[in-house]
């Protein structure tokens, strides 16, 4: 987290905010569903997904304030 601020001038000021928080861990997603269809009386599925996830987040910000 980054935060500038300048107030030397008595016309302007400026202000400007930056942050970053990021991850990144491995993943497993396992579901199994059971229910009906009307050809078939009962239907089984399984969904398996793996990997690695990465989640940055940025945000910031910038206020010139003249006077």
């Amino acid at each position: 987290m980054v935060h500038l601020l300048t107030d030397k001038s008595r016309f302007y000021s400026v202000t400007g905010r930056f942050a970053y928080a990021g991850g990144s861990r491995d993943f497993i997603f396992n579901q199994n569903a059971i229910g009906t269809d009307r050809g078939d009386p009962s239907r089984t599925r399984q969904t398996y997904i793996y990997g690695s996830g990465r989640r940055p987040s940025l945000a910031s910000s910038l206020t010139i304030s003249l006077f």
